[in-house]
């Protein structure tokens, strides 16, 4: 009894020193796929569609080795055909042979149709944009990542917004960021992305960042009004017009991380509030005051607010009511680019 009980241990216990996973039970990899200089009497591809009633005992990957196959010759059957076998081992060792050098799964519009969508986490290497990784977020995503689809992200292209200074380092603990390896996080010329309309210029101390202060200037109780701004501090990208529409247009897209105080001045003022206005539209609510007859009050808020690069703008709004409204010049402005991208 003891004796079987020792066998049935090490029965157990073999299979799982056999089969654990090391580093030192990495396969060989395949150099070249299976059958690869079989000549085309000797080989053939797979089809998709059943091929019963077209060449009888033909393999595809809707029957697999029919039936056929299966029956004894003397009984009718077919035997499988060696073509066969090649053309299902060269088209597996091939994929094999594709993974194990490191090469990509490109996003295929028509493979796409027909599997009926990516699932959700699935990810695809960009056919326009190299070493751009697109993933989805849904399942039966079948919308195109290249042309703007929507539910797809690109984590190789995410910039953890801490790692973005003015000094125009990058930290070595980046997620990513335009195709950024941790080893190369500190090259400032690798962080270019066609794409994302970035360059290193952007990300070594001169990506948009801009202050401006107010001026005194007269309102209508209870009305709302543009700020107007007299200076700028500093606009690194002049990207901030004071001339004309007194709004910040960037010209790189991504996440921006806006602040300001505005500085309400009014004889028996009774509210006072601020207003971040994207593309002429209420974007981001300041602080409001409404209450007892005061003579200044301040509105501060801030926010992070998506910028396309291009025709994307905000501007600054405000409502005083009381007597003789106006805006303080110690009313200030501020803003700076946190994540290029989308």
């Amino acid at each position: 009894m003891k004796f079987i009980k020792l066998v049935i241990a090490l029965a157990l216990f073999i299979p799982l020193q056999v089969f654990a996973l090391a580093d030192a039970s990495a396969p060989t990899k395949i150099q070249i796929p299976f059958g690869n200089s079989a000549g085309g009497a000797y080989i053939r591809t797979i089809p998709v569609t059943s091929q019963i009633g077209i060449q009888n005992g033909a393999a595809s990957y809707t029957d697999g080795f029919p039936p056929l196959n299966f029956v004894p010759v003397g009984a009718g059957g077919v035997p499988p055909f060696g073509q066969d076998m090649n053309g299902i081992l060269n088209s597996v060792s091939s994929h094999a042979r594709w993974w194990a050098a490191g090469g990509p799964v490109f996003y295929d519009s028509a493979y796409q149709t027909a599997i009926g969508g990516y699932p959700a986490g699935a990810c695809v290497q960009s056919v326009t944009t190299m070493a751009r990784i697109w993933c989805s977020t849904v399942d039966n995503n079948a919308s195109n990542p290249d042309m703007g689809g929507p539910n797809w992200q690109y984590p190789n292209n995410a910039v953890n917004a801490t790692n973005i200074v003015g000094s125009g380092t990058i930290s070595a603990t980046a997620t990513g960021g335009a195709g950024l390896s941790v080893a190369n996080a500190t090259n400032a010329t690798n962080a270019t992305n066609a794409t994302n309309a970035i360059n290193a210029t952007n990300l070594t101390g001169t990506y948009p960042k801009f202050q401006v202060k107010g001026l005194t200037a007269n309102l209508t109780s209870g009305a709302e009004a543009k700020v107007l701004w007299a200076s700028k501090t500093f606009d690194t990208n002049n990207n901030f017009d004071i001339a004309t529409n007194h709004r910040f247009t960037p010209t790189v897209a991504g996440y921006y991380q806006f602040t300001w105080v505005i500085a309400c001045n009014a004889t028996s003022l009774t509210h006072a509030e601020s207003f971040l206005y994207k593309n002429g539209s209420s974007f981001l609510n300041g602080a409001r005051y409404s209450g007892t007859a005061i003579s200044q009050a301040y509105s501060a808020g801030g926010g992070i607010v998506y910028l396309n690069g291009s025709t994307d703008y905000v501007e600054l709004f405000a409502i005083i009511a009381g007597t003789t409204p106006s805006l303080s010049s110690q009313s200030n402005f501020s803003g700076a680019l946190l994540v290029a991208g989308n």
